[in-house]
């Protein structure tokens, strides 16, 4: 792992939107609670767009062990993330945090980036809810999507859509939160790791942790 890494105190790790490809971002995930230890005590704060959402609340919520048994769920099945995600959280019982979790969103009337936050330490059943809910509203594909839309505009503005293509939180409508933000922001104060290519780092580990 890089020295510039090992010498910053304190990190966000950052997993971008990644569709059937979460089984990557999972193992990554595995790799540093099981590898990286050291690492993972200095990541105070963790992002997702869209799968990586799932990547990243699996990645606060479990353990190691529990992350390999919900990866091995969604390959089995060959889909069905926030069914086997809600089953694993259900019999882990949703513990106490280290990390702040933050699970981008795209708003529909304007379609810009909102971050739905839970900070270190929230684990009641309120929170719970609306984890899941949060990560529907980061994976929900708009009907009205189109690729280009996650492309940079060349007039330099967001897509819309429809309130009823998202999902309602708070009293607004919320999709995925790919489009705004594929690789999710960070707090400016902290460096970032993003999963992105970090599994590239791990990858022999990735694939045997996650098979």
């Amino acid at each position: 792992m890089s020295s510039i890494i090992q010498r910053c105190r304190s990190l966000t790790l950052s997993f971008s939107g990644a569709g059937h490809l979460l089984p990557y971002h999972l193992g990554a995930a595995i790799a540093l609670k099981e590898k990286e230890r050291h690492i993972t005590q200095q990541i105070c704060a963790v992002s997702g767009s869209s799968s990586g959402a799932i990547a990243a609340s699996a990645f606060v919520y479990f353990n190691d062990e529990q992350i390999k048994d919900y990866a091995e769920r969604f390959i089995t099945d060959g889909g069905r993330a926030m069914f086997h995600f809600k089953q694993v959280l259900d019999e882990c019982k949703m513990p106490s945090t280290l990390q702040n979790l933050h699970i981008a969103t795209t708003r529909c009337h304007d379609g810009s980036l909102h971050l739905f936050d839970f900070p270190a330490g929230s684990s009641s059943d309120q929170s719970r809810s609306r984890l899941v809910k949060c990560l529907e509203a980061s994976c929900k594909i708009p009907h009205h999507f189109h690729p280009a839309d996650v492309l940079p505009s060349k007039f330099g503005l967001p897509s819309k859509y429809p309130e009823e293509d998202g999902i309602i939180i708070d009293g607004n409508s919320f999709c995925d939160g790919g489009i705004a933000a594929p690789a999710p922001p960070r707090q400016s104060t902290m460096r970032r790791v993003c999963a992105e290519s970090l599994y590239r780092l791990f990858q022999g580990a990735t694939m045997k942790q996650i098979q």
